[in-house]
C-alpha cells in the first residue's frame, strides 16, 4: 500500500527535497499538497514527483495522510498550530517555526505539548555531527566551538523573500542560528543556554553559549558561499573537528533526517519535543538579542529582495 504524504505549505524549497528523499526511502507514495494554486513551486514539484493531488488545508487534515510534511512561514503555522496538534498525524515541521518571543507565546498549548510533532535541522541527523556527538559523550564534553556559513542567493526569488524579512523569516540571523543551535544541541546532547552575542570581526556574529555543566560553547555565524559547517570541540586534552560542506552524499543529512521522520512515524521518541523547543527559545533568544543593538543585526543585513 501507498505511503499517502501530506504537505502543508510550499514556503521553502524544504519539501521538494524532503519528498525526494522519502521516496528513496519508500518508493510508493501519493502525494497530496496543501498550497496556493498558481505557487511556483508546486509546478517544481509535479515536475519532479508526478501527479499530486491539490486541497486546501481543511481538506488536507480530513485527508489523514500517513504523514505531513509542514513547510509554513510562522505566522500561518500559528494559524494552524492547534489543528496540526489535534490531528495526531506524524509530522515534520521544516523551519523557521517563529522567530520571534511574541510568535512563541502564541503558540497554543496543545501544539506545545503535543507528541505527533518534529522539527529538527537536517544538521543533526548528518553523518559527521552524529560522529562528533558519540566521540564527545564518549570523552565528556568541555568545550565547542561551531562555525555556520549560509548563503541567501535563494532569496531573490519571489517565492523566498519572505525569508529576507527579521519579523517573518527572520532574516539571514534567522537562516543561521537554527542551524547553530541545533549543531551544538545534537553534539552536547540537549540545548545550552545563552549568554551573549556579540561581533568582534565584519560579517560574523559569535553567540556564547553554555550548559549547566561548566562546558562552554561558541556559535559562529556568517553569510556567505559555499554552504558549510565546521564542528570543533574539546574533551579534555582531546580534540577533534568535522567539516559539514556537501561534498559526500547526504553530508548535510537531508536522506537521514527522513529516515529518523520515517522512524517517529513508527513511534520513536528517543528526543523530547519539549527538548526540541527549548532549542527554538535560544535561538529566538539569540536572535532577539542581536535586533537590539543595530551595530550587531548590520553585522548580518540581507542584501535587498527584489522579485524576479
Amino acid at each position: 500500500m501507498a505511503l499517502r504524504v501530506g504537505l502543508l505549505g510550499l514556503d521553502n524549497s524544504h519539501p521538494l527535497v524532503d519528498v525526494r528523499n522519502i521516496r528513496r526511502l519508500v518508493p510508493d507514495i501519493e502525494i497530496v499538497v496543501a498550497a496556493e494554486p498558481h505557487h511556483p513551486r508546486l509546478a517544481k514539484l509535479r515536475d519532479e514527483a508526478g501527479p499530486v493531488t491539490l486541497v486546501d488545508t481543511a481538506q488536507l487534515f480530513a485527508e489523514r495522510p500517513d504523514i505531513l510534511v509542514v513547510t509554513l512561514r510562522p505566522t500561518r503555522l500559528i494559524a494552524v498550530a492547534d489543528m496540526l496538534a489535534e490531528s495526531g498525524i506524524p509530522a515534520f515541521v521544516n523551519r523557521p517555526l517563529v522567530v520571534r518571543a511574541e510568535q512563541f507565546a502564541r503558540l497554543p498549548e496543545s501544539f506545545l505539548t503535543a507528541r505527533n510533532l518534529m522539527s529538527d535541522s537536517v544538521l543533526r541527523h548528518a553523518p559527521e555531527t552524529r560522529r562528533m556527538a558519540a566521540w564527545a559523550a564518549a570523552r565528556g564534553l568541555d568545550d565547542i566551538e561551531v562555525h555556520v556559513t549560509h548563503g541567501i542567493e535563494h532569496w531573490r526569488a519571489s517565492e523566498n523573500a519572505w525569508q529576507a524579512e527579521p519579523g517573518e523569516g527572520g532574516g539571514p540571523m534567522g537562516a543561521l542560528a537554527y542551524h547553530g543551535v541545533e549543531l551544538v544541541a545534537a553534539v552536547a546532547g540537549s540545548p545550552p543556554q545563552l549568554d551573549a552575542v556579540e561581533s568582534d570581526q565584519p560579517g560574523v556574529l559569535a553567540a556564547q553559549v553554555r550548559w549547566p555543566s561548566g562546558t562552554l560553547g561558541t556559535i559562529q555565524l556568517s553569510v556567505g558561499s559555499p554552504e558549510m559547517y565546521k564542528i570543533q570541540v574539546t574533551c579534555g586534552a582531546a580534540k577533534a573537528s568535522a567539516v559539514l560542506d556537501g561534498s559526500t552524499e547526504d553530508s548535510f543529512g537531508y536522506q537521514a533526517a527522513m529516515a529518523a521522520f520515517l522512524q517517529f512515524r513508527h513511534g520513536d521518541r528517543t528526543r523530547p519535543w519539549s527538548a526540541t523547543l527549548d532549542g527554538i527559545r535560544v535561538a529566538v533568544e539569540a536572535w532577539e538579542a542581536v535586533e537590539a543593538q543595530p551595530h550587531l543585526a548590520d553585522t548580518l543585513r540581507a542584501p535587498p529582495i527584489t522579485s524576479v
